[in-house]
């Protein structure tokens, strides 16, 4: 037996949205949209960049997130999975 709850449920249960931090009101929205049940996946820049305010705890609660540089093509290829990803959900 899990000592896990499961994740309420929400009016967004079963929408997946992948947010891209950085993009104006983006970690907000992601918050609450994570609060009425979406899975919410982060895409964070790279350790060391200048998005001190994405990385908030308050923030990302209730979400998963990864990081990659969309600069590259390896970041490229990664996002274009995560967001096929999010199609499927």
């Amino acid at each position: 037996m899990s000592d896990r709850l499961p994740p309420p449920a929400g009016a967004l249960t079963g929408l997946r949205v992948v947010e891209l931090v950085g993009l104006g009101p983006g970690p907000f929205c992601g918050m609450m949209l994570a609060d009425l049940g979406a899975d919410v996946i982060r895409v964070e820049r790279p350790a060391g960049s200048d998005a001190t305010l994405s990385r908030s705890p308050v923030l990302s609660r209730g979400q998963r997130s990864i990081a990659l540089d969309p600069k590259t093509a390896a970041g490229q290829s990664a996002l274009r999975r995560v967001v096929r990803g999010a199609r499927r959900a």
